[in-house]
């Protein structure tokens, strides 16, 4: 904090953000931790150059495709881990909407779900369409929790079908804020 002369919050919120990202891993009582791969920057957990997209409605299409599917594996595959790390990403999403301009679990909330599918290649999926997210400008409204919530709570109940609609709810709703 003194070294970069920030508070607390800017160190806490930027933890989070690596994190959601997968290069670190935050063991609560332990410390922080830079996961296998992120020092080197693995290359096998990222797509091609040439399949990059910057063009937010392109990544949109994926994610309408991929992350109502992810919903369902999740809601099938869920362990009391998956649903802790959800159910504790959507606590500090709530905490955090209106403090923190953008709030990091907003997007950790999506790779934790994807974690809770159990596949290492959808993980490796949503891991590159967050990255574009994180650095985009979009900035999640209270609304955002409350999808988040409805898709949690069917992860949580295994009702595989109202978590692939209530995420394909959240994921229109995004596209047409674009």
């Amino acid at each position: 904090m003194e070294a970069l002369g920030v508070s607390r919050t800017a160190i806490r919120e930027g933890l989070r953000g690596l994190e959601a990202l997968g290069l670190v891993s935050v063991r609560h009582g332990s410390g922080v931790y830079v996961r296998d791969g992120a020092a080197t920057g693995s290359r096998r957990h990222r797509l091609p150059q040439t399949t990059r997209s910057r063009e937010p409605r392109d990544l949109i299409e994926v994610r309408l495709i991929v992350e109502p599917y992810i919903a369902s594996l999740a809601a099938l595959r869920r362990t009391p881990d998956d649903i802790r790390r959800l159910k504790r990403d959507i606590e500090q999403f709530r905490a955090d909407i209106g403090v923190v301009r953008r709030p990091p679990t907003d997007l950790g909330f999506h790779v934790n779900l994807c974690r809770a599918a159990h596949n290492p290649v959808l993980l490796i999926i949503v891991r590159w369409v967050i990255a574009f997210y994180a650095r985009s400008g979009q900035v999640p409204l209270r609304l955002d929790t409350d999808h988040h919530g409805r898709i949690y709570e069917a992860v949580r109940a295994g009702d595989a079908e109202t978590a692939r609609r209530a995420m394909l709810m959240h994921l229109e709703w995004v596209r047409d804020r674009l």
